[in-house]
């Protein structure tokens, strides 16, 4: 930000985490310009079965604002859905206050309930503006100032009569509201640059799962299109042209699939796969493994039988993008691994989840030899001299299996699969393991770029984000002027 001009003349906040401040500035307690905690839900006057709009902690952050409200019954509410709060006011967490959890809140909002939790914070009109008071509330100074002061170490929380003690730095009306309107104009830029790399990287996580579907579907041919590489904001490679391909075409109007490597294709015969290359085999993933398992059930292992570091057992929620990651106090003890021994795994072995996110999967290593398959898991032992356990894993990572799998699923709160019903899943397989290997090799290279583009622009959504924060901090303590950019409407972003 070193663009930006500072004030002629400064002068010792007298406070230490706050530093210095403009010298016409004033440091006040927040108490003396706003009021708190002002409303509460008058029970006498509320039905039990009045719904109430109800907003707590976890629905709050100081990037975001309010996230999410939860409708609720009255008589269902917490006991904690009890303040009230006005269009311009400010929610600020006073437990758990590591979560930063401090929102304003805007009309869509008014009507709502909010947590005890929240001190809300109201401004005092002959001493704030109200849009001031949001931006000093979302300066960085004073969040960490609040975490600062809390008591507790797994809960730390803060009276709301103490949060209001802490300082504040209150320029004169005038230049509040000027700090105010600069404020708004360019963390509104910021935040349009942040939500349009959101969406790239959503399209970047489509076209992800479109190559791999692509793959376990048509092979190499087509594949061209779908893992180019290069700079993720340049117009080759950006949201507009990525959107195009992902609705079929290229930049230069080519169908994606017209390639060079195109060979002959036949009727699979199943909707949800299409046409495949005419010497792949067509069956079901039965036909490809040796053996399909759920994991033990009933008396055979519950979670009195959990030990803490010992022999992993591998449930839906162990197994990530990465493959599979243990709990160490979700684990057996030697004599009960022997026990469950028809459900240790082995390498190669495929881990999958049968409830709950379908086709989410990870390959055995050899490190994992013989850690057991879960309650809420299915073993699938794939037939070597068929199909290699990659090309089992990538399938069920394909939208067509995913979605195929939710279809025929059994459950109606919770999608759960059974032996039979992921054995039925139809796939298309290249004939020799070489060829698996060499199709797999491609498509990952493919994935390889695609997360590499996608870990550029998350990372660059990191840097606004800082940016945005420091701006908001130098802005309301005075470090940099932004009275002219307010008042002639400049551009400051340069």
């Amino acid at each position: 930000m070193s663009h930006y001009k500072p004030y002629p003349a400064y002068k010792d906040s007298g406070v230490e985490w706050i530093g210095r401040v403009p010298e016409h500035w004033d440091v006040k307690p927040i108490c003396r310009v706003a009021s708190y905690n002002d409303d509460l839900l008058p029970e006498k006057n509320v039905q039990p079965d009045q719904v109430l709009r109800y907003v707590d902690i976890s629905s709050v952050n100081h990037m975001d604002g309010i996230t999410d409200v939860a409708e609720l019954r009255f008589a269902d509410a917490p006991s904690r859905a009890r303040r009230r709060a006005k269009t311009g006011d400010v929610v600020i967490s006073t437990v758990r206050t590591y979560l930063k959890a401090v929102a304003t809140v805007t009309g869509t909002h008014a009507d709502c309930i909010y947590s005890t939790g929240f001190a809300v914070l109201r401004a005092r009109p002959s001493e704030v503006e109200p849009e001031f008071l949001k931006w000093m509330t979302l300066n960085d100074l004073v969040i960490q100032a609040i975490e600062a002061h809390s008591e507790g170490l797994s809960y730390p929380a803060i009276n709301a009569t103490e949060l209001v003690k802490l300082k504040a730095v209150i320029p004169p009306p005038a230049e509040q509201t000027a700090i105010a309107a600069a404020l708004d104009r360019e963390t509104a830029r910021i935040d349009a640059l942040i939500a349009k790399k959101t969406r790239f990287i959503e399209l970047l996580k489509e076209k992800r799962q479109a190559l791999i579907t692509h793959a376990v579907t048509k092979g190499l041919s087509g594949l061209r299109h779908s893992h180019e590489s290069g700079n993720p904001e340049s117009p080759a490679t950006g949201p507009k042209a990525l959107d195009s391909r992902m609705r079929g075409n290229d930049e230069g109007g080519r169908a994606s699939g017209d390639d060079s490597m195109a060979v002959p294709m036949k009727d699979s015969g199943v909707e949800w796969i299409g046409e495949v290359p005419e010497h792949w085999t067509l069956g079901r993933l039965r036909d490809f493994v040796r053996t399909i398992s759920t994991g033990p059930f009933g008396t055979a292992l519950g979670s009195d039988d959990y030990v803490s570091n010992g022999v992993p057992v591998i449930n839906p929620s162990h197994i990530v993008d990465s493959g599979c990651v243990p709990d160490a106090t979700v684990t057996v003890n030697e004599d009960k691994a022997s026990q469950l021994a028809f459900w240790a795994m082995r390498p190669g072995d495929i881990v999958t989840a049968r409830r709950g996110e379908l086709g989410r999967a990870a390959i055995i290593s050899e490190q994992q030899a013989g850690w057991i398959c879960g309650t809420g898991s299915i073993r699938i032992t794939p037939d070597a001299a068929k199909i290699a356990s990659e090309y089992v894993h990538t399938t069920l990572q394909a939208d067509y299996a995913r979605r195929w799998l939710e279809l025929h699923s059994v459950g109606s709160t919770m999608p759960n699969l059974s032996e039979k019903l992921i054995g039925d899943l139809p796939m298309a397989v290249p004939p020799t393991i070489p060829e698996q290997h060499h199709l797999l090799r491609r498509s990952t290279e493919g994935s390889i770029r695609l997360d590499a583009m996608a870990a550029k622009v998350k990372h660059s959504i990191i840097l606004l984000k800082e940016r945005r924060s420091a701006l908001i901090t130098a802005a309301v303590t005075g470090q940099i002027d932004l009275r002219d950019a307010a008042l002639l409407g400049k551009d400051t972003s340069a």
